[in-house]
């Protein structure tokens, strides 16, 4: 299950709740997560020349906390901050 599909379904619950506590930054990742590679972030239409079928490709968000985004960024930033630990327990 996806992390945007979490906020989906919990998010209004969590925010009656919480809403209030959360800081401008942690709005703008809420945002951001909610809306990737929805219609909210605009789309990108192609068409096969040969046939005219049309394929939409929704806009990512780009922001460094979105699984979709920024996630595979994070994984590959702390793979290589490992590899420059000292093999000590």
């Amino acid at each position: 299950m996806e992390l945007a599909a979490v906020f989906a379904r919990h998010g209004p619950e969590f925010l009656r709740r919480h809403g209030a506590r959360l800081s401008p930054h942690m709005w703008r990742a809420w945002r951001a997560i909610t809306s990737c590679r929805t219609p909210a972030m605009g789309a990108q239409v192609y068409r096969c020349k040969g046939c005219g079928k049309g394929h939409c490709a929704y806009h990512s968000c780009r922001h460094r906390l979105c699984p979709k985004c920024g996630g595979r960024e994070a994984a590959q930033w702390t793979a290589r901050q490992q590899e420059k630990l000292l093999p000590v327990p």
